[in-house]
């Protein structure tokens, strides 16, 4: 059988037929040489990863991991179905399935790394999370206890003016009294509230 263009390039590099002849044989010894003249072709992943955007997220190391299993899905094919090297080179068989697997790991190492980094996310901001949680309700509750303070009448104030927005001449309408009048009080009930605040430390 002639030679592929890689092995005319390398004319050390046996044939592909010698090379299937010795995966099929199971001999450990011919196994061995012949998965170490495969590794002549480790260069379709090394050219896969140096080509990618995403080479230098994927590692160093993804070229060997993906070119290792591509090795070994060829020694299953050679060793459980007819293959033969007539069908297709070695060189293109490999650089398939190289292709496949580089594909596949791929996606499945850059989502892997997504998820890592959502988590790693995830953890730096939750606990931030909860702080202003309990912050918010440590103000809730002080916040509760200081208007609790308050006369009925001046909490209601509050309630009108500052939650619901009505004017000082509709709360004057509401208590019977002028708009100057219901201003009066509620800047009396402010400075009220203005004294309990500073207990606590916090500014209305």
């Amino acid at each position: 059988m002639g030679r592929t263009r890689l092995q005319r390039v390398m004319p050390n590099q046996p044939n592909d037929r010698e090379l299937v002849d010795a995966i099929r044989s199971r001999t450990p010894s011919r196994v061995e040489w012949a998965v170490r003249q495969l590794y002549s072709y480790k260069k379709f992943v090394q050219g896969f990863v140096k080509a990618d955007s995403q080479g230098e997220l994927l590692g160093s190391e993804f070229a060997n991991d993906v070119f290792q299993e591509a090795i070994v899905t060829f020694l299953k094919k050679v060793w459980h179905t007819d293959y033969e090297p007539a069908e297709a080179t070695i060189g293109t068989y490999l650089y398939s399935i190289c292709w496949n697997l580089y594909l596949k790991e791929r996606k499945r190492t850059l989502n892997r790394m997504a998820r890592d980094q959502e988590y790693i996310n995830r953890e730096t901001t939750e606990p931030l999370q909860a702080d202003s949680l309990l912050f918010e309700q440590e103000q809730q509750d002080i916040s509760d206890q200081i208007l609790g303070q308050l006369s009925p009448a001046d909490r209601q104030l509050f309630q009108w003016y500052d939650f619901e927005g009505k004017s000082h001449q509709e709360i004057g309408e509401l208590l019977q009294i002028t708009a100057q009048a219901a201003k009066q009080r509620y800047y009396r009930a402010k400075l009220e509230l203005g004294s309990l605040l500073k207990k606590y430390e916090v500014y209305y």
